[in-house]
């Protein structure tokens, strides 16, 4: 499965966050294409990035789920920079 079929799978779209809570990586998707994903990585093991990129992201070989702003806060700790 490809990355925007998970997407699809996921209900996600752009603007909403993505969390892998075995890696501990939140992402931002930007843009979902017809197999590729573009999004900026906010956190990683848990804690999170201070200036996030925007770039392409392999979504496969993950357990993704879409998470609220309020659920993301709970997977994040300050201080990846």
């Amino acid at each position: 499965m490809h990355s925007a079929q998970i997407c699809v799978r996921l209900r996600a779209r752009p603007g909403d966050l993505l969390a892998c809570e075995g890696s501990g990586t939140l992402l931002q998707l930007t843009a979902v294409g017809e197999r590729e994903v573009l999004a900026k990585g906010l956190a990683e093991k848990g804690f999170r990035f201070s200036a996030p990129v925007e770039t392409l992201w392999t979504l496969a070989g993950r357990d993704w789920k879409k998470v609220s702003a309020e659920q993301a806060e709970g997977l994040v700790r300050e201080g990846l920079g």
